[in-house]
């Protein structure tokens, strides 16, 4: 098996099917696993083939990295090595770096001090990251930031990034915020959420882009990006009395307009979210306010 059937195997098997690749037959498992090791070299410089094997193991959230069959182990670490240095070489193959970041967050790959790469490769690795182009290729590089941020995220949290990653995703997302669709500025407010990154903290000049792409893509989110949105926004330190009016009007409108559409788990989301945003009741229109209760009563009925 070559190295393009072996990424292709674990993706179809694991990615398209749902298989977790710790539920695979034993012996399947064992051929994936030995066949990756042997070949670790031929995949170090396919990078594409690279991708499909990691989001393959890794989709499914099944597979742990300190649990994992240590040549595995090793044989991945000295992949993603090899093909960081190729990437300096080969720009176009950069698109993968946030594939490939993503997949160690879902395997929660440790990062930062401790973690397994040394503090050089991880900035190596973040430069890749954020690296940005004018041409056909920014729209890929623009996907393949929102998912390493994302796996970022899994792993780390943001004081422990070295300050060098931190100035880069910064600079990165300036350029970055203002062309984003509303999925994707739901996923860099949630990793960097999830990083315990508090917004209103961030340098000024940041800060004021998130702002703007907030005001102006609220409305246009679905019930979940809203949900997470307002979840992230909690979380990072935006409190009613310090937003400005326009985010305030558009977040109360968003829940107006998506509350009833919104599952069971997305309604407590924004509830729990505006009581920690600290939203005065008397702020909320009365056809939220009615909306909101009557989801509580909801929420209430099919809990017990």
């Amino acid at each position: 098996m070559n190295v393009q059937n072996l990424g292709n195997a674990v993706w179809g098997l694991c990615g398209q099917m749902g298989k977790g690749f710790t539920q695979l037959p034993p012996k399947c498992k064992q051929v994936l696993t030995e066949t990756f090791v042997a070949k670790q070299k031929d995949m170090s410089v396919n990078s594409i083939s690279l991708v499909a094997f990691l989001q393959g193991i890794s989709q499914q959230g099944d597979v742990e990295w300190r649990s994992m069959y240590d040549p595995l182990r090793q044989a991945i670490m000295s992949c993603i090595e090899s093909s960081s240095l190729n990437f300096r070489k080969e720009h176009r193959g950069r698109r993968l770096v946030g594939n490939i970041i993503y997949a160690m967050g879902k395997m929660q790959v440790p990062w930062g001090v401790g973690g397994i790469f040394v503090p050089s490769l991880q900035l190596d690795l973040v430069s890749h990251l954020c690296f940005t182009t004018d041409d056909f290729q920014a729209i890929n590089l623009r996907k393949s930031f929102g998912f390493g941020l994302n796996g970022l995220a899994r792993m780390t949290s943001w004081e422990n990034l070295e300050h060098e990653q931190r100035d880069l995703i910064l600079s990165r997302l300036l350029t970055h915020v203002p062309v984003l669709d509303t999925y994707e500025l739901a996923n860099v407010c949630w990793s960097f959420a999830r990083m315990e990154v508090n917004f209103p903290h961030l340098k000024p000049e940041v800060f004021n882009v998130l702002l703007t792409a907030l005001e102006t893509s609220i409305p246009h989110m679905n019930e979940s990006e809203l949900a997470w949105t307002m979840w992230a926004m909690s979380k990072g330190g935006f409190v009613y009395n310090d937003m400005t009016s326009l985010l305030r009007d558009v977040i109360v409108t968003g829940c107006v307009e998506k509350v009833e559409k919104m599952e069971r788990r997305e309604t407590g989301i924004v509830l729990w979210s505006l009581g920690k945003m600290k939203y005065p009741l008397a702020s909320l229109s009365p056809q939220l306010v009615e909306k909101l209760f009557l989801s509580i009563d909801t929420l209430a009925r099919s809990s017990s």
